[in-house]
C-alpha cells in the first residue's frame, strides 16, 4: 500500500478526560508508522469547517454535503496532519483529542476509512485523578460545567462525566463495529504488551515488542495532556484502585444505578455499599498463599524495626472484639493488632475483628511516624475503616509506641 493510501486511514483517540489517552497516545507514538502529535484541535476545526460549508452550500447536514466538499475538508484536515508524520518519517497519523467524543458523525463522514479507538477507565478511579487535577479549579478538561451544575457534591460531578462520556463510547462502539476498537485503562498499565499488541493488529502495523519500555526512552513532543506525563518513567499500575476511597454514599442512587450500569458492560463489577471497606477477592487469595507470611512479616518489620516481636495470628474469636485489622492493599498484608494485650500478628486470612482498616503501606507508614493525621487520612479516602472506628486511635498509638523514632 503506497504511504499516501496509508495517510487516509487516519486514526481517532476516543476518551474522555484523565482516562489514561495521554499514555496511550504516546504509547501509539511509539509505533514505528504512526505519528501521534499533542492535541491539535482538529475536531474542533472540522465542525467550523463542516458549518462553513453547509452555509455556503444549503446542505442541511454533511451527509448532503457535495464529495467536493467533503474532499476539501478532508484536505484542509489531513495536510498538517500528514506532514508532522512525514517530518518523523512516518506513514500514519493519529489525532488524540477530547473533543473527538462528541464529533464521531463528522469524522466518519469526513474520513471513511478512519479507525477510531476507545479508552476506558473505572468510574472511580478516575474520579481520584479527577479531584486530583481539579486541586486548584476546575477550568481544564471539561469539568467546570459540571462542578456549577453539582458544586455541592464533586463525586457525583465528577461521576456525572464519567457517565456522559463513557455512555457515548459505548453508543459510538456499538454503532460502528467494524472499524472501532475499545480498550481499558486497567489493561493498558497491567498488560501493556499484549493490549499493544491486540490495538497494532487493529490498526494494521507491526506489533512492536518492549513497547512500554521504548515509550518512555523515545522522544515525544508533550503538548497538552496529563501534567504527569513529563514527570513519568514508565507504565505502572498503581492508581488503579484508588476509587476504594471515593465515599460510595456520594453518589445518589440513581447515579450509582447509571455508573453501574456502563461499568457492567466494561466487565467491572458493580459498586455497592460495601465499596469502601470490602477485601477485595484478589487480596483475600493473596495474603493466603503460605509463601506471603515471611513477606509480610518482613514489611511489618520495616516499618517498625527489627527487633519488634510478630506472631502469627491464630485468628480466635474470643479475641476479636480487641482485634484491630489492618488490611495494607499494595504490599498485599493483613495484620492484626489485639488491642488489649498488644500481640501483633500476621494474618493469611481475614479474620474476625472488632476494627477494619484498609489502606497503602505509604499512608500507614506516614500515620505512625505522625507525618499524616488519622483525620486526614480518613477524610481523604487514604485509609477507610469499618467497625469501632474509633479504635484505629488506639492501635495506631500503640504501633507508633513500639517503632523507633527517627534520627534527630
Amino acid at each position: 500500500m503506497s504511504t499516501s493510501a496509508r495517510m487516509d486511514r487516519p486514526t481517532f483517540l476516543l476518551t474522555g478526560a484523565r482516562f489514561g489517552s495521554t499514555l496511550l497516545r504516546i504509547l501509539i507514538d511509539t509505533y514505528e508508522e504512526i505519528a501521534c502529535p499533542p492535541e491539535t484541535e482538529l475536531a474542533v476545526t472540522c465542525r467550523s469547517l463542516v458549518r462553513t460549508w453547509r452555509t455556503t452550500t444549503g446542505a442541511a447536514s454533511v451527509g448532503e454535503l457535495p464529495e467536493a466538499a467533503i474532499e476539501e475538508i478532508r484536505r484542509a484536515l489531513a495536510t498538517p496532519m500528514e506532514s508532522y508524520a512525514r517530518q518523523l518519517g512516518k506513514n500514519r497519523w493519529c489525532d488524540k483529542a477530547l473533543d473527538n467524543v462528541w464529533t464521531t458523525s463528522l469524522l466518519s463522514a469526513v474520513f471513511p476509512d478512519a479507525r477510531f479507538v476507545c479508552l476506558h477507565r473505572h468510574a472511580l478511579d478516575f474520579v481520584v485523578s479527577a479531584l486530583e487535577a481539579g486541586t486548584w479549579g476546575f477550568w481544564a478538561y471539561g469539568f467546570e460545567k459540571y462542578v456549577r451544575n453539582s458544586p455541592d457534591n464533586l463525586v457525583a460531578a465528577m461521576v456525572t462525566y464519567w457517565c456522559d462520556y463513557t455512555e457515548e463510547l459505548l453508543a459510538f462502539a456499538g454503532s460502528s463495529p467494524g472499524n472501532v476498537i475499545s480498550l481499558r485503562y486497567e489493561d493498558l498499565v497491567q498488560d501493556t504488551e499484549t493490549t499493544m499488541g491486540k490495538l497494532a493488529g487493529f490498526l494494521d502495523v507491526r506489533p512492536a515488542p518492549g513497547l512500554a519500555e521504548a515509550a518512555f526512552e523515545a522522544p515525544h513532543d508533550l503538548g497538552g495532556g496529563d501534567h504527569k506525563i513529563a514527570f513519568t518513567s514508565g507504565v505502572h499500575s498503581r492508581s488503579i484502585g484508588t476509587g476504594r476511597g471515593v465515599p460510595v454514599s456520594s453518589v445518589p442512587a440513581e447515579l450509582l444505578g447509571r455508573m453501574n450500569r456502563s461499568l457492567e458492560r466494561l466487565g467491572h463489577p458493580p459498586v455497592g455499599p460495601e465499596w469502601n471497606t470490602e477485601v477485595v477477592p484478589q487480596l483475600r487469595a493473596a495474603v493466603a498463599q503460605a509463601s506471603s507470611v515471611d513477606r509480610q512479616r518482613e514489611v511489618l518489620r520495616s516499618l517498625l524495626g527489627p527487633g519488634v516481636p510478630i506472631t502469627l495470628c491464630d485468628h480466635a474469636d474470643d479475641a476479636a472484639a480487641s482485634r484491630v485489622l489492618f488490611v495494607v492493599e499494595d504490599v498485599p498484608a493483613c495484620w492484626s493488632l489485639d488491642l488489649a494485650t498488644g500481640s501483633l500478628g500476621v494474618c493469611h486470612a481475614v479474620c474476625p475483628s472488632a476494627c477494619r482498616v484498609l489502606t497503602d503501606l505509604g499512608t500507614l507508614r506516614n500515620i505512625v511516624a505522625e507525618h499524616l493525621n488519622i483525620g486526614t487520612a480518613l477524610r481523604t479516602g487514604r485509609m477507610r475503616a469499618t467497625g469501632k472506628a474509633s479504635m484505629v486511635g488506639a492501635a495506631v498509638g500503640l504501633l507508633a509506641r513500639v517503632r523507633p523514632a527517627d534520627p534527630a
